[in-house]
């Protein structure tokens, strides 16, 4: 592959924040505790209770960042990632 396109010049890894995302915990079935001390037990049980949402809200960010940032403005000629 580098004989081919050249040396990578931009590598990173993603690591997710999902309990921290407030945009994420938004599209969530239930509703927000107004408690602060039972908000990050509500966040954990969304996680755990919403896997398919929560797999999808963060594909759907990662195609967004990869399609807008890497292909339009740094105009990236091939990316792997699973």
């Amino acid at each position: 592959m580098i004989y081919q396109l050249g040396f990578p010049t931009f590598f990173f890894t993603l690591s997710a924040t999902d309990t921290k995302w407030p945009n994420l915990h938004a599209v969530m079935p239930r509703c927000q505790p107004s408690d602060i001390a039972k908000q990050q037990k509500w966040r954990n049980n969304n996680i755990i209770s919403n896997p398919h949402l929560t797999s999808l809200y963060l594909h759907h960010r990662f195609t967004t960042f990869r399609e807008v940032i890497l292909e339009k403005h740094l105009q990236t000629k091939d990316y792997w990632y699973r």
